[in-house]
């Protein structure tokens, strides 16, 4: 199964309610994300970087241990991904 399918059908399974928001604070700042929107980033990144977070996923849904936790984790590294396209996109100007 393709890691798009997987991850929805994951969180459905869960009962995630994707339009859930999440605060992420970071470097003084606030940011808001829904799980849809953290989704969503986990859909288009590495498909090596998929596979580590599906293992991790699967294994905190084993565990019993709390998914949106890891979502928010995973939502700072959308955070680092816009920085580093906004600070390169400073450069090229």
């Amino acid at each position: 199964m393709k890691f798009n399918d997987w991850i929805e059908k994951f969180i459905s399974k869960n009962k995630i309610d994707k339009l859930e928001v999440l605060k992420i604070e970071k470097d003084f700042n606030t940011y808001y994300f829904t799980i849809e929107q953290i989704v969503g980033f986990l859909k288009i990144i590495e498909p090596q970087e998929q596979q580590e977070i599906k293992k991790m996923l699967e294994e905190m849904d084993e565990n019993k241990e709390e998914i949106k936790d890891y979502l928010t984790c995973l939502a700072v590294g959308c955070i680092n991904a816009m920085e580093d396209v906004a600070e390169d996109n400073e450069e090229a100007m």
